[in-house]
């Protein structure tokens, strides 16, 4: 019973975050200057383009009436249209998912990998001997005062940087996931 409460109160919780997120969007786009009239038709549309744009779309209506379509639209998996394919969004997500999933498994191993089990003076040694044998752009051995010349010393400190901070990521990472599954 007490899971069953707590899973509950999880459950709660996530839906009044997801809402809280999606009327906080949904007013940022209504804020935004310009309007969804002048992007899709363009500067030089009529006022009575525009006003058939706006009745078509239901952007004539009250904003809380906007918003109340939007969400039931989204609740029952309608996504709407991409303004530039033409196409449904939902299939456009879709079509890009697995791309989406191979990067995310990728980099949550190459994570796991380099920062947990290499140490960081042999990750260290291993980015200098590639960026020093091979050119790739950034300066490797030498270091710039910020004072004088703020873009040479981002170009020293990068590859240090990285390097070091890949053992952090990971296991900042490590502990939250064990976090969570703790949980």
């Amino acid at each position: 019973m007490r899971l069953m409460m707590w899973w509950s109160g999880r459950a709660l919780s996530s839906a009044a975050t997801l809402l809280g997120v999606s009327v906080l969007i949904f007013a940022a786009v209504r804020l935004m200057p310009g309007g969804f009239a002048e992007t899709v038709l363009g500067p030089f549309a009529t006022a009575e383009q525009k006003a058939e744009l706006a009745a078509r779309y239901g952007l004539d209506q009250p904003v809380f009436m906007q918003y109340g379509h939007w969400l039931g639209a989204v609740a029952g998996g309608d996504f709407g249209i991409s303004m530039i394919s033409r196409q449904p969004v939902g299939a456009e997500l879709l079509a890009r998912l697995p791309v989406t999933a191979e990067l995310t498994v990728l980099a949550v191993a190459a994570s796991v990998l380099l920062g947990v089990s290499v140490p960081e003076f042999v990750l260290g040694s291993l980015v200098v001997f590639v960026f020093s044998r091979y050119a790739l752009g950034l300066e490797v051995g030498s270091w710039v005062p910020l004072t004088r010349d703020p873009a040479a010393n981002l170009a020293t400190m990068i590859l240090p940087a990285a390097v070091l901070s890949v053992f952090s990521v990971s296991v900042t990472a490590r502990t939250t996931r064990d976090a969570v599954m703790g949980v």
